[in-house]
């Protein structure tokens, strides 16, 4: 072979092997521009996570705030139904007493002192009779609980 010949080859292998490297070094930078966006990409997403971890926390303490308000709200509805029940109950009572007072009949295990007590400790209007020089102060009053439910279903109750 002619020096020529293998100048030329050579020269050929070369512009080759040229075009073969900028052809992979573009590719070389093409692939670490894409990983360069993937980073970007994850890392905007980690962020995104974040913030969406704290926005769920907050969501839930906020709801949770709402619940224990929602059964503070329920136990305070409660608590006024029975006393209006007990109210309406001891009123009934007392009402029927003055009914059966008035056609001439009275029992004196009927403690409507007490009743009035009730009423007037619920915040209902009863006018509690002053006998023997007794102030309203006097009258006994009793706390809405169980024990109330439980006189104004005609059983015992406790005094406070």
């Amino acid at each position: 072979m002619d020096p020529a010949e293998i100048t030329k080859k050579l020269q050929l292998i070369q512009s080759a092997l040229s075009k073969l490297l900028t052809t992979q070094d573009e590719k070389i930078a093409r692939y670490v521009k894409k990983v360069s966006d993937m980073e970007l990409v994850a890392e905007d997403l980690m962020k995104y996570s974040e913030d969406l971890r704290i926005e769920l926390e907050a969501t839930r303490k906020e709801c949770q705030d709402l619940q224990k308000a929602h059964q503070e709200q329920l136990k305070q509805l409660e608590s006024e139904a029975k006393k209006s029940a007990a109210l309406t109950i001891f009123q009934s009572k007392i009402q029927m007493y003055e009914e059966a007072k008035a056609e001439g009949f009275e029992d004196k295990s009927w403690d409507v002192r007490k009743w009035k007590g009730v009423v007037a400790k619920l915040g209902g209007q009863a006018e509690v009779p002053e006998a023997k020089g007794e102030k309203m102060e006097e009258v006994e009053a009793y706390k809405v609980d169980e024990d109330l439910e439980d006189e104004a279903a005609g059983g015992e109750g406790e005094k406070e």
